[in-house]
């Protein structure tokens, strides 16, 4: 056992990371008591995982969904062995994953890196959302993570981190976020104790983070082109050959 791996099963034995999953459930089946029929956005990153464990704790029988893109398993190439670990445990949740390519599909040939980032903008509604009749979407959001997460987290309904959005296409939508309050070594700790898989981005720590899609600051400001490079050179060198002007940011 690693000395990391020590420390965060001593840090899940204290009182305050009891608190914290306990007030991560209670906001959960808060949740399902406001909204008819919520979904669950996870990414296979570490927070939605901790989140999604949470959730079919509580609800088995859960309707998650993931967004991938043509590239998603070139950044992450045992993704499909962490989804497939999901579905085998938990056979009740309702699991779909919608793939909306735009870097290998036709008619995307000849797009720049810059031009299929565009489509990044507001996927929540256009792949999401769109895709179902919710009242409620659970996000694994953490105020720990930037000013801007903090900002967002900051309202609350009855002491929880739910919002409901008041107009636009999300209006009257429930946006939940049971991890708000957690920081990282609750994170480590919760994955460490329930043994729950992480993509390979993760072995150097649990402060990296990941994404399915390219999208342009988790590629250039968070590093993961540069990590890919150095974990996947074979995959590395087939996103460049799409986009050369990667190149720039390694």
């Amino acid at each position: 056992m690693s000395p990391e791996e020590t420390a965060y099963r001593a840090y899940a034995l204290l009182p305050i990371f009891e608190r914290r999953v306990a007030q991560a459930m209670n906001c959960i089946r808060y949740a399902y008591q406001l909204c008819r029929a919520p979904y669950v956005s996870f990414s296979a990153g570490k927070d939605s995982s901790v989140m999604l464990h949470l959730i079919l704790s509580i609800k088995p029988n859960a309707i998650v969904r993931i967004l991938t893109g043509g590239e998603t398993r070139l950044l992450h190439r045992d993704i499909d062995g962490v989804l497939d670990w999901w579905r085998s445990g938990y056979p009740k949740m309702d699991f779909a994953e919608i793939q909306v390519d735009h870097v290998f599909s036709p008619g995307w040939e000849d797009k720049t890196f810059y031009e299929q980032y565009q489509t990044f903008q507001n996927e929540w509604e256009k792949y999401l959302h769109a895709a179902g009749d919710w009242d409620g979407c659970f996000i694994g959001l953490r105020a720990e993570e930037s000013a801007i997460r903090r900002a967002w987290l900051r309202e609350r309904m009855e002491g929880h981190a739910i919002r409901q959005y008041r107009a636009g296409s999300k209006a009257g939508v429930y946006r939940i976020c049971p991890l708000a309050d957690w920081r990282e070594e609750d994170i480590g700790a919760y994955i460490i104790k329930h043994q729950i898989p992480l993509l390979a981005g993760y072995e150097k720590g649990f402060s990296a983070r990941t994404k399915t899609r390219m999208g342009g600051r988790a590629m250039i400001a968070f590093g993961q082109l540069a990590e890919l490079r150095e974990r996947d050179p074979e995959n590395y060198q087939k996103l460049i050959e799409r986009f050369p002007e990667l190149t720039r940011w390694t």
